[in-house]
C-alpha cells in the first residue's frame, strides 16, 4: 500500500455536514490543498480519474466471459491506495459494496447526465465510507447498494471519491467507465484523455472458417489458422495462399501494446477488404448492457472453446445486434466463393445467393438415401444465415486486406491472397490443397474423429500405419439402409468427409471407415453417433442414451440451430482422479441465456444430500453449477456446454489464520478480526455462508474471495478484558466448520 495513502478532509457527521461543507469551504480546500500538482489539467476538460498514472491494462469492449468490458482499466502497478478524483462537478448517485463484480464502487453523475463508475476500490472517501458503514450496521450485512437522493451528495471537480484497490477482483487496478444519460457505456478515451500509445497493434494469426456445409478452407471443411510474416511495424502478410470455397468468415488474433507496459489491450476499430471492396467495418465505441451477452457472437466462439484462442470476427453474425458495425451495402463481411452462374446471375461478384451454396455443396456427394420420410429433400446449404450478405468471388486468385487500429490511430494491416477453388470436383476426387498446415484442429494418429458444425457433421480418419490407397465412409441408419461415400484425402495425411444435417435425418447413425491399402489389405473402424437437434424459438429436451442426463433448451436459449450428441465419458480431475459424467459433443455452441441440465442421482429422493452438478475440464478443478433437488433428480443452470458430472461434497471448508490468535492480549481496542477460509469443491459464496461472531453479536465481514480471507475492524473501541470469537463457515453443499477463540484487551 502507498505510504502516501491519506484520507480526505471531509467532516464526519453524515449528509448534513456534506451539504454545509460543499456550500462554504469546499472549493477553497479542494483547490488549495489537494490539487496543486494538477492545476494545469483542471482547467482543460475532464480530469483524469486517478493519480496512479495513465497506463491502461484493458480497453473498452474487450471480451469477458458472458459480457463486454464496459470501461478502461488503469494500471496501479500491483499497489493499492491511489486517489480517485471526480472528473468534473456532479453528485454521487450510487455506492455499492460486494465481494464480487465491481467490489467497492462509486457511481458519479456529472451535471450533463453522464455517469462515471469507479470500481474495485480499496475504500471510499470518508463521507461515503461513513454512509456505507451506517447502512451496514443497520442491515448487519457487508453487501450494500445505496442510491442517495439525486443531487444530495455533491462533489466538485477534483474531489476525492475513493482510493484504488482490488475489491471484487484479483489484481489491483482502477476500472473506470463512463455511461451516457441512457446508462449505455461508451469508450472513455473518446473524451480526450491523453494516453501515450505510439506502437501499432500486434497481429498474431489469421483464422479462416467455413460457415456452412460445402464450404472449405485449405482443402478441408474445418477452420484453419495461419501464421503471419512481419515486414515492418504494423505490416503483416500471409506466407501462403489461402484456398477457399463456399461461404467463409475471416477473424484476427492480436492485441494492442501501450507505451510503458506489456499488457495486451483490445483494438479500437477493424476493417476487411477483398480487392478494393470494403466488406466489413467496426468501431468499438459504445454498447447497451441489455445485449452485452452477444459478445459470444463477436469472437469465434468455437475456437475460443476448443483451442482457447481469441479471434475477433471480421464478419457479422445475423443475431449480432451490437452497434459497432457500419454495413457497406447489405454485406455482412463474409465471402462466397462459387462458380459463375451459381448465384443465377452468371457473375458471382455482386454476392452469392442461397442457391449458390446449394450448387457448391452438391460437389460433395450426399447420401440422400439416408434421409427419413417419403420425400427426401436436398438439404445441402439449408442453414446458411450468411449467404444473402456474402460477397461473391469466382474461381481464381483474390487479394484481401485486414486492418486493425488502436485508440491513438496506429494501424496494422494483414495482406494476403486467397485462391477460390473447391475441395473436390464433381466426381469426388480430392484436390490437393495449396497449404499443408492446419493450425486449429490437430488430429491424433489413428482413429475416426467426428465434430459437429452448424449444419454438417465432419468426419476425419487418420490411418495408424501404412499408405491408404482409398477410404470409404459407410453410413447406416437404424432400419438398415446404408450408403457408402468416398472420403477425400488431405495432404496432411488424413481422410475426411462432411455429412449435411437436417431434421430428416434419424436420431442415430452407424459410421464405419473401410480402407484399401496399396499392399492389397483392408481395414475397418466404426462407431455409433447420436443425432440430436435443438432449434431457436421452440423448447427442446435432449436425453442421453441411458436417460439419466437431460438438457433443456427453452425457446430463447439458442442463437441458431444446434446438432450434436450426448456422450458418456470420464475426465481426470485435479485431486479426485477419474470421474464419470456426460459430455455434450456440441460444447462450442454460444448460448443466449443458460440452458437447464438435469441429472439422475440413481437413488431415491433422500440420496441427493450434498450432491451437486459440476462442470469439469481435464486436469482442472470441478466447478459447482447447482444442486436444485427434484426428487431423485438434480438440476442446474448451464451458461456454457461441456462435461457435466454429479459429485457429492462431504468435506467441510478449511479455516485457518484466525486473528487475534487464541489467548492474545491486544494493546489496541480496535483489533483487526480476520480468518482465512476456503472450500475446494462446492465453494463459498453467499454472505450467510461465512459468519464471524464477537461476544454473541454477528459482525459485518468483508470478504476477499481471491485470497480467501474475511476480516472486520471494529468501528468502536472494545471494552477491556475477555472477548470471545466464533467463526461459522459453510459451503454450498451444507458442510460446516466452526471454531471458537478467546482474546483479551489490555487495560491502558
Amino acid at each position: 500500500m502507498l505510504k502516501a495513502f491519506q484520507d480526505d478532509d471531509y467532516g464526519k457527521d453524515g449528509r448534513r455536514v456534506i451539504h454545509r461543507f460543499i456550500s462554504t469551504v469546499h472549493v477553497q480546500i479542494a483547490l488549495g490543498l489537494t490539487f496543486l500538482s494538477f492545476g494545469s489539467v483542471l482547467s482543460q476538460g475532464l480530469l483524469w480519474p486517478t493519480d496512479a498514472g495513465r497506463i491502461l491494462s484493458a480497453t473498452f469492449a474487450e471480451f469477458r466471459p458472458g459480457h463486454l468490458h464496459a470501461g478502461i482499466d488503469i494500471k496501479t502497478w500491483g499497489r493499492s491506495g491511489y486517489r480517485c478524483f471526480a472528473v468534473d462537478s456532479g453528485s454521487v448517485s450510487r455506492i455499492r459494496t460486494s465481494p464480487y463484480g465491481y467490489g467497492k464502487a462509486v457511481y458519479f453523475r456529472l451535471q450533463d447526465g453522464r455517469t462515471c463508475v469507479y470500481a474495485h476500490l480499496l475504500k471510499f472517501s470518508h463521507v461515503l465510507d461513513s454512509l456505507i458503514r451506517e447502512e451496514q450496521d443497520k442491515t448487519g450485512r457487508y453487501e450494500t447498494d445505496l442510491w442517495p437522493q439525486p443531487g444530495s451528495l455533491k462533489f466538485e471537480k477534483g474531489d476525492i471519491l475513493g482510493y484504488t484497490g482490488s475489491s471484487g477482483t484479483k489484481d489491483p487496478h482502477l476500472h473506470f467507465e463512463v455511461r451516457d444519460a441512457a446508462n449505455r457505456p461508451f469508450d472513455p478515451l473518446t473524451l480526450g484523455f491523453p494516453v501515450k500509445d505510439t506502437a501499432p497493434p500486434v497481429l498474431e494469426s489469421l483464422l479462416v472458417s467455413p460457415l456452412a456445409y460445402g464450404s472449405s478452407v485449405n482443402g478441408d471443411f474445418v477452420p484453419c489458422a495461419y501464421g503471419l510474416l512481419q515486414s515492418g511495424p504494423g505490416t503483416y502478410r500471409l506466407r501462403d495462399t489461402v484456398q477457399v470455397w463456399g461461404t467463409l468468415g475471416f477473424a484476427v488474433a492480436g492485441y494492442d501494446p501501450m507505451d510503458g507496459a506489456s499488457n495486451r489491450n483490445g483494438a479500437k476499430a477493424m476493417r476487411f477488404y477483398v480487392g478494393d471492396s470494403l466488406l466489413f467495418a467496426a468501431e468499438y465505441a459504445w454498447f447497451d448492457y441489455g445485449i452485452s451477452g452477444q459478445s459470444v457472437l463477436e469472437w469465434d466462439y468455437r475456437i475460443l472453446r476448443t483451442a482457447g484462442r481469441h479471434f475477433r470476427d471480421l464478419y457479422i453474425h445475423p443475431e449480432n445486434d451490437l452497434p459497432f458495425y457500419s454495413r457497406p451495402g447489405v454485406r455482412n463481411g463474409t465471402v462466397q466463393a462459387c462458380d459463375p452462374g451459381d448465384d443465377g446471375s452468371g457473375d458471382p461478384s455482386p454476392g452469392a445467393s442461397a442457391s449458390a451454396l446449394r450448387r457448391t455443396a452438391r460437389r460433395i456427394p450426399m447420401p440422400s438415401s439416408l434421409q427419413t420420410g417419403d420425400s427426401p429433400q436436398q438439404v445441402a446449404g439449408s442453414f446458411n444465415p450468411f449467404a444473402s450478405g456474402s460477397y461473391g468471388i469466382g474461381r481464381g486468385n483474390w487479394t484481401f486486406l485486414a486492418e486493425v487500429s488502436d485508440y491513438s490511430g496506429n494501424c496494422s494491416r494483414i495482406s494476403g491472397v486467397m485462391r477460390a477453388w473447391p475441395a473436390s470436383e464433381p466426381d469426388g476426387k480430392a484436390v490437393r490443397p495449396v497449404v499443408k498446415q492446419n493450425g486449429v484442429f490437430g488430429t491424433a494418429a489413428g482413429g475416426l474423429k467426428t465434430r459437429f458444425f452448424d449444419d454438417y457433421l465432419y468426419f476425419r480418419w487418420t490411418p495408424d500405419t501404412g499408405t491408404v490407397f482409398r477410404a470409404f465412409l459407410k453410413l447406416t441408419v437404424p432400419d438398415g439402409r446404408s450408403a457408402v461415400m468416398p472420403m477425400m484425402r488431405h495432404s496432411g495425411g488424413w481422410w475426411f468427409y462432411a455429412l449435411p444435417l437436417s431434421g430428416m435425418l434419424p436420431d442415430h447413425l452407424f459410421a464405419a471407415v473401410e480402407t484399401r491399402f496399396k499392399n492389397g489389405t483392408a481395414g475397418s473402424e466404426d462407431r455409433t453417433i447420436g443425432l440430436h437437434a435443438a432449434y431457436p424459438g421452440r423448447p427442446m429436451l435432449i436425453r442421453s442414451e441411458d436417460n439419466r442426463f437431460r438438457i433443456f433448451f427453452d425457446r430463447d436459449v439458442l442463437y441458431q440451430p444446434v446438432w450434436g450428441q450426448v456422450l458418456m465419458d470420464t475426465v481426470r480431475v485435479s485431486g479426485m482422479g477419474q470421474i464419470a459424467g456426460y459430455r455434450l459433443d456440441y460444447n462450442d455452441v454460444p448460448l443466449r441465456r443458460p440452458a437447464e441440465v438435469f441429472m439422475d442421482t440413481g437413488g431415491d429422493a433422500g440420496d441427493t444430500d450434498r450432491i451437486g452438478i459440476y462442470t469439469c475440464e481435464a486436469g482442472g478443478a470441478p466447478e459447482f453449477r447447482g444442486d436444485k433437488k427434484l426428487g431423485n433428480w438434480i438440476s442446474a443452470d448451464a451458461k456454457a456446454l461441456g462435461f457435466f458430472a454429479l459429485i457429492r461434497d462431504t468435506v467441510p471448508p478449511s479455516l485457518s489464520g484466525i486473528r487475534p490468535v487464541f489467548g492474545a492480549e491486544s494493546a489496541t481496542r480496535k483489533p483487526m478480526i480476520s480468518a482465512f477460509f476456503r472450500d475446494d469443491l462446492s465453494g463459498i459464496q453467499a454472505e450467510d455462508q461465512y459468519q464471524f461472531w464477537l461476544d454473541g453479536s454477528r459482525l459485518v465481514v468483508e470478504y476477499d474471495p481471491g485470497k480467501g480471507r474475511g476480516f472486520h475492524r471494529p468501528q468502536r473501541p472494545l471494552n477491556t478484558g475477555r472477548h470471545e470469537l466464533e467463526f461459522i463457515i459453510r459451503d454450498r453443499a451444507g458442510n460446516e466448520t466452526r471454531r471458537k477463540s478467546v482474546f483479551f484487551i489490555k487495560p491502558r
